[in-house]
């Protein structure tokens, strides 16, 4: 990948993961193909909050099913809080 959110993602994602998980795709869905629980789920963006330093919502943690919707939350995310100079204001 050439994103550099998506690598930083993806790397966490396997710091995250169960080490019988061989294989993390865009597609893979978190649950079912990454066997992360909703308390996984939630400390990997608590990683991702701090790598990034970025704040993510309620909202948008119920918009994650698969590794490609994380990878877009943190890219408009971030990117927002570059935009606008902070990391707490964003739509």
């Amino acid at each position: 990948m050439s994103n550099p959110d998506a690598d930083t993602v993806m790397r966490v994602l396997r710091q995250h993961t169960s080490p019988e998980v061989t294989s993390i795709k865009p597609s893979s869905n978190l649950e079912l193909d990454l066997r992360m629980d909703s308390l996984d789920v939630i400390r990997l963006l608590e990683t991702l909050e701090r790598e990034f330093h970025i704040t993510i919502t309620e909202e948008e943690l119920g918009e994650l099913n698969v590794v490609s919707d994380v990878i877009r939350l943190v890219s408009r995310v971030s990117y927002h809080a570059t935009e606008e100079g902070t990391d707490n204001d964003h739509p």
